[in-house]
């Protein structure tokens, strides 16, 4: 299981824990994500980051200290949230733009 304080798995967890060591990471288009370093998921973001980069995949992370799960939804309230949603806007228009 994983911890609800720490969000990492906890001693005794199965390997199924952190999903993200199962997925498939070969062939994604460029991936950009944004992880809190209080969020529920960071140790299958910072799995997904490993994985995508062992494949030689394209892939930036950003993590904001202190942040939670979905904070970007508070993008207009919070700088953090405001920030990391221009950095992806950026990163979108150069992928597109080829």
């Amino acid at each position: 299981m994983i911890s609800m304080r720490t969000g990492r798995p906890e001693v005794g967890s199965p390997p199924s824990a952190t999903t993200c060591r199962f997925c498939a990471s070969a062939g994604l288009p460029p991936t950009h994500v944004v992880v809190g370093t209080d969020e529920i998921l960071l140790v299958d973001t910072n799995a997904l980051v490993t994985a995508v980069e062992k494949a030689g995949g394209k892939i930036t992370c950003r993590r904001d200290a202190g942040m939670w799960h979905d904070h970007l939804v508070f993008a207009g309230m919070l700088r953090e949230a405001d920030e990391a949603m221009a950095e992806l806007g950026t990163a979108i228009r150069t992928d597109c733009a080829g």
